[in-house]
């Protein structure tokens, strides 16, 4: 699976609305990841369910795929100043679901 075509392609359609096919793609992202032990779409792809469903007030959805993220953080060397931010962002969102700030 080309996971970085993909990740675009769920992107494009979270930008138009099309949320229910852009959640499939990013689930079979995640889970196409973790087979092939890639931190960088494990990351990206909990991470960003983890907002989109905190958004749509699937709160247990949500904290799940933050927890997912943050605890592969320190796991892979080539984490880059891009994926630590999104790492922080996680770990605020959860903050905040969690009312912990």
């Amino acid at each position: 699976m080309d996971n970085k075509n993909q990740l675009n392609k769920a992107l494009r359609l979270l930008d138009v609305g099309d949320f229910n096919e852009a959640v499939e793609i990013l689930k079979k992202i995640y889970i196409c990841a973790v087979e092939e032990n890639d931190t960088i779409y494990s990351v990206k792809s909990s991470c960003i369910l983890g907002e989109y469903f905190l958004s749509d007030n699937k709160l247990e959805d949500g904290v799940m795929y933050l927890e997912k993220a943050l605890s592969l953080k320190g796991i892979d060397d080539d984490f880059d100043d891009l994926l630590n931010y999104e790492l922080d962002h996680a770990k605020e969102l959860l903050e905040e679901a969690r009312g912990d700030k």
